[in-house]
């Protein structure tokens, strides 16, 4: 498993939360389906000795850099090195996604 691969997994976990988008009625109160640049995309991948950390980002907030149009509310994706697992963390659960990355390993 490479970093290409991990940036596959995220992209199909990214595709899945994509699917599930609903109009986003504060920019369109009149929206009927969702504007697919609401949808998520990867921006970047950091490497860790344990995982590929998979950053994302909306395609609007690429498009404005607007603080209103960014993600809250989540952690990066982590892809285990050795497993390929996907891990999600919600930002109420940022300290567990630091202490799994530097968990020792077995």
């Amino acid at each position: 498993m490479d970093a290409n691969d991990a940036k596959r997994i995220a992209e199909a976990e990214l595709a899945r939360w994509n699917s599930t988008l609903t109009p986003n009625r504060l920019v369109n109160p009149q929206a009927t389906s969702h504007d697919p640049r609401d949808g998520y995309v990867v921006t970047s991948i950091e490497t860790h000795s344990r995982a590929w950390i998979v950053h994302f980002a909306t395609k609007r907030w690429l498009e404005t850099r607007s603080i209103s149009d960014s993600v809250v509310g989540t952690c990066p994706l982590v892809i285990d090195r050795a497993t390929g697992e996907l891990h999600a963390y919600g930002s109420a659960e940022h300290s567990k996604f630091h202490a799994w990355l530097d968990e020792p390993q077995v």
